[in-house]
C-alpha cells in the first residue's frame, strides 16, 4: 500500500538502491499488511471525510449567498485538499514508523 512507497522513496533518496528499498520495505510490512490497509483507509475516512462536509457546506453557503464568488469556492476546494494530503501524507509516515517499531520486536 501507500506505507510501502513512502519507504520506498525515504529509502531511494538516503542512496540505496531501488531493489534494496523494496526489500526493506516488503519485509516490514510483511505479516502487517491488514495492520497497514486499516490505518490507511481508516485515516482516509478520519481526515477526508470531515473535509468533504467541510467543503460542501463552504461551496454551497458561498455559492447561495454570491454566486460570483464560484471562483473562490476552488480556492477553498484546493486549499482544503491540499491540508488533508500533507496530514494524510505524515500520518502515513507515522503509521509505516509504528508497523516498523512493532515488526522489529518480533
Amino acid at each position: 500500500p501507500n506505507t510501502n512507497l513512502l519507504l520506498l522513496c525515504s529509502h531511494c533518496m538516503r542512496g540505496k538502491g531501488y531493489r534494496e528499498a523494496l526489500q526493506h520495505s516488503k519485509k516490514t510490512v510483511k505479516g502487517q499488511t491488514w495492520a497497514a490497509l486499516k490505518g490507511i483507509v481508516g485515516l482516509f475516512f478520519v481526515i477526508f471525510i470531515p473535509l468533504l462536509v467541510m467543503d460542501t457546506v463552504l461551496t454551497g453557503a458561498l455559492y447561495t449567498f454570491e454566486p460570483k464568488l464560484l471562483q473562490a469556492t476552488y480556492l477553498i476546494t484546493a486549499y482544503l485538499y491540499s491540508f488533508g494530503i500533507v496530514l494524510l501524507l505524515l500520518s502515513s509516515i507515522s503509521l509505516y514508523a509504528e508497523l516498523k517499531r512493532s515488526s522489529s520486536k518480533k
